[in-house]
């Protein structure tokens, strides 16, 4: 099998995981607090990787030394990462449609871009502006009903607002992890990062003042199931990048809203109406040519 197909292997494979976890949470969260969740996902994530670290791909050079500076970058990626998960968990807790919620929050490949821009000095096409715009645009569609457009009265409902402010994490984490990498490189800092997540979440949990329950047998089903789910997107991604085009690659699981959308029409019987489909449609083909144009 040549690189070509092993990358998209790769990054279909990430997508489904990917869209997974996000109706996971829902299900997890119907009898679990968003902090106990956050807390038992990563430690099983950390579990996993432990277990997993002889046969990982980790690369330690001489250079691999204790610093303040990378130190300090991947803790506060970390603290981004860990404040993401509680807004994402809100999301899906408002009841808002999660057809519309996993656009919305997967559209960090926005900012992500704009940090490239006006960071590190990436020069974007006008096809990948075009591309952005057309997010945009379909954010904003996602946001909105029928009886909005025909009365021009419009409201963000707590889902969406949620759904914004993922995005907007994801995207900041998205946007500066490679500086880390290039230091720890992909694996050992994405176990960082797991590691450290669940160490805030557990110092969250202590102020304020809940405690460490161990989830009920169904809720604990889906958080192994989201845990596992994670591991395998997160190999599946540096996999696919060291084997293919990495835009490629992202273009592939960045499009995970489709899974949700079939997911959730298929299990919570979930439907979107045509505005609603039109914007995660614009949404998708945004995202994707954000990644390959």
């Amino acid at each position: 099998m040549n690189n070509a197909a092993l990358g998209i292997i790769y990054g279909f494979v990430a997508m489904v995981c990917y869209g997974l976890i996000n109706v996971w949470y829902r299900v997890a969260a119907e009898k679990m607090e968003n902090l106990r969740i956050s807390f038992y996902r990563n430690v099983f994530i950390t579990l996993i990787f432990l277990v997993l670290l002889p046969w990982l791909p980790i690369k330690l050079e001489l250079k691999l030394f204790f610093s303040w500076k990378y130190t300090a970058i991947v803790l506060a990626i970390s603290l981004i990462g860990f404040l993401s998960i509680l807004t994402l968990l809100k999301a899906m807790n408002s009841g808002e449609k999660l057809g519309i919620i996993s656009p919305i929050a997967n559209s960090a490949v926005v900012p992500t871009t704009l940090i490239s821009i006006f960071w590190f000095d990436e020069s974007p096409g006008e096809a990948k502006l075009f591309s952005i715009a057309l997010i945009f645009l379909g954010v904003i569609l996602a946001t909105m009903k029928w009886e909005d457009i025909k009365t021009g009265k419009f409201h963000l409902s707590t889902g969406v607002i949620f759904a914004l402010i993922t995005c907007l994490l994801w995207g900041v984490a998205y946007g500066v992890v490679r500086i880390p990498i290039g230091w720890f490189g992909p694996v050992l800092t994405s176990m960082i990062i797991e590691a450290s997540i669940c160490v805030y979440s557990a110092i969250a949990i202590k102020i304020k003042g809940g405690g460490f329950a161990w989830p009920d047998q169904r809720s604990l089903k889906y958080v192994v199931g989201i845990s596992l789910a994670a591991i395998t997107a997160s190999l599946a991604t540096v996999l696919g990048f060291e084997a293919y085009d990495n835009s490629i690659v992202s273009a592939i699981f960045f499009a995970n809203p489709i899974v949700v959308i079939i997911y959730s029409h298929i299990v919570f019987a979930e439907k979107l109406n045509r505005l609603q489909l039109g914007a995660a449609a614009m949404i998708v083909a945004g995202i994707t040519g954000v990644c390959v144009l």
